[in-house]
């Protein structure tokens, strides 16, 4: 019975996890279409081509736009687009993921969101005055991610806030 919790946990931990989502950094971008369409996504045909790879899928549970750029058919950098949407609601979505990719990442080691989780870098004075100035990132030997809120018109009344995860190799 010893090798029943082994087992369990084999099972629930995956064998390698890629650097954004389906996919290594100089990884085949060509196979994103058919790893997406088998995690639930749908490819966006006029966003794709050659060197980028579109699709509306899911991420931490939200609708998203998940972008593959390649270059010679590797995969550079990825990213989420999350759907365009009131000032607060956006910083409802910022915090979500974040939550999400703390969980994931861990502790960011940049961070000037109020959401600091622990990090030996966590200092409030360091967190933006203005809320639409949120941002953190993480990295470690493979990724490197920032997340943070944008918005054309900078207006907190307006409805064109998104949050955008970018996802690269760490520069050495």
């Amino acid at each position: 019975m010893r090798w029943l919790p082994v087992l369990l946990s084999l099972l629930a931990t995956p064998l390698a996890a890629a650097d954004f989502r389906v996919l290594n950094f100089g990884g085949s971008c060509a196979v994103a279409p058919e790893l997406e369409k088998a995690l639930g996504s749908e490819q966006i045909p006029s966003q794709s081509g050659p060197n980028q790879q579109t699709f509306k899928g899911r991420v931490f549970g939200r609708e998203a736009t998940i972008m593959y750029l390649c270059q010679e058919g590797k995969l550079v950098l990825g990213h989420y687009l999350f759907p365009k949407q009131p000032f607060e609601a956006a910083l409802e979505s910022l915090h979500h993921v974040y939550d999400g990719l703390t969980s994931t990442f861990g502790v960011p080691y940049i961070d000037s969101s109020p959401w600091q989780y622990g990090s030996p870098n966590s200092n409030p004075r360091v967190v933006a005055s203005d809320r639409a100035m949120y941002m953190a990132a993480w990295r470690d030997a493979r990724v490197h991610l920032n997340i943070g809120m944008h918005s054309a018109s900078r207006d907190k009344t307006g409805v064109d806030w998104t949050v955008l995860v970018v996802f690269s190799r760490p520069r050495l």
